[in-house]
């Protein structure tokens, strides 16, 4: 309606009766987890015998660990991934193009020997 309302005057009292509308409040909903059960289960299910299941464990690690998004890590390049530190750390390029960097000695070691194979 705001495009219509710039582009046109005759619309621009329409969109303006249509600002003064209240909006609708949405009762925001809990998010509920994954059990810890329901965790190790999707930790189970890839093949660690094939090239293709040692990746996706490891995707599966570094997504659960860091709590990142899928996109985020699919874009992801290896100098982007600062392993051999003594402080290992992560660039993660986030929403809106911003750099962040993750410090998290917990996924290292799985991915490190991951990383290896």
């Amino acid at each position: 309606m705001k495009y219509l309302g710039e582009r046109n005057i005759a619309y621009l009292s329409v969109y303006e009766a249509v600002c003064t509308i209240p909006s609708m409040k949405v009762p925001k909903r809990k998010v509920s987890g994954l059990s810890k059960a329901a965790v190790k289960q999707l930790l189970e299910m890839p093949d660690l015998s094939t090239k293709t299941g040692r990746r996706d464990l490891m995707f599966m690690i570094f997504l659960y660990s860091t709590a990142t998004r899928l996109d985020e890590v699919l874009s992801l390049k290896m100098q982007d991934l600062h392993l051999d530190l003594r402080k290992p750390y992560v660039s993660i390029i986030g929403k809106g193009h911003k750099r962040r960097t993750l410090i998290r000695t917990c996924f290292i070691p799985e991915i490190s020997a991951h990383q290896e194979r």
